[in-house]
């Protein structure tokens, strides 16, 4: 029995080779066009970022509460459309350094000139100003006055004052500044809770005045916060 070989020509391909051939060059044909979609995608970004004007406006990093100091390491750049970009909004950090916040700044806020206030002296001093009332006075509290009491700065308290009556049966209390707005609290520290720490609260001058006399007759006081929208 006779087998019967077949030969290649010398110039012949097999079959599974023209097949391999052909899957390899179908792979770098759909990488070339892969490729030249990419470039084409960013070639027309870059045609719309240059055809659409932008702006540059600078976002807070922080949470600010009234009265804080801006420093240029509180904001980062960010580029939006020109349309989208506010007209007052602050076009360099230097129109903001050491100015201070109007009101409750968010982080990721956009700074505008009108949430600044330019004014000398302290946070406390600025956020004093911000009242608006020239007859307020700023009067931190003793220690005890807020112990483990949680509150932030805009909160509002009634300020107490409390007296040991000599042979009576109970201690006599007297409001002295009702509603007043908390300025402060101390630094690193979002209430003023705690032994060591102490409140800063925005009162009329005549309050003042009654805290000081308290005080000096051996008073203790007590600050009560009052809930949001009482008149």
């Amino acid at each position: 029995m006779f087998r019967k070989k077949q030969k290649l020509s010398s110039g012949a391909t097999s079959l599974p080779e023209i097949k391999r051939t052909s899957r390899e060059a179908s792979s770098w044909f759909l990488l070339g066009a892969l490729a030249c979609a990419i470039a084409a995608g960013l070639a027309v970004t870059s045609f719309l970022r240059a055809a659409v004007p932008s702006e540059s406006v600078y976002l807070l990093k922080k949470d600010l509460q009234p009265g804080a100091v801006i420093t240029s390491g509180d904001l980062e750049e960010v580029k939006v459309p020109a349309a989208a970009a506010p007209p007052d909004r602050v076009k360099s950090p230097r129109d903001a350094e050491g100015k201070h916040a109007r009101s409750f700044l968010a982080k990721d806020d956009t700074l505008r000139e009108a949430h600044l206030v330019e004014t000398l002296g302290s946070p406390v001093a600025a956020a004093l100003a911000l009242e608006n009332n020239a007859g307020l006075r700023a009067v931190a509290l003793p220690p005890e006055a807020s112990e483990g009491l949680p509150v932030s700065p805009g909160d509002r308290v009634d300020v107490f004052a409390y007296f040991v009556a000599q042979g009576a049966p109970a201690d006599q209390s007297v409001l002295l500044a009702p509603a007043a707005r908390v300025l402060s609290v101390p630094a690193g520290d979002e209430t003023g809770s705690g032994d060591s720490k102490s409140i800063t609260v925005a009162v009329p001058q005549e309050a003042a005045a009654r805290i000081a006399a308290a005080l000096g007759m051996n008073g203790k006081l007590l600050a009560a916060v009052v809930p949001p929208g009482t008149p």
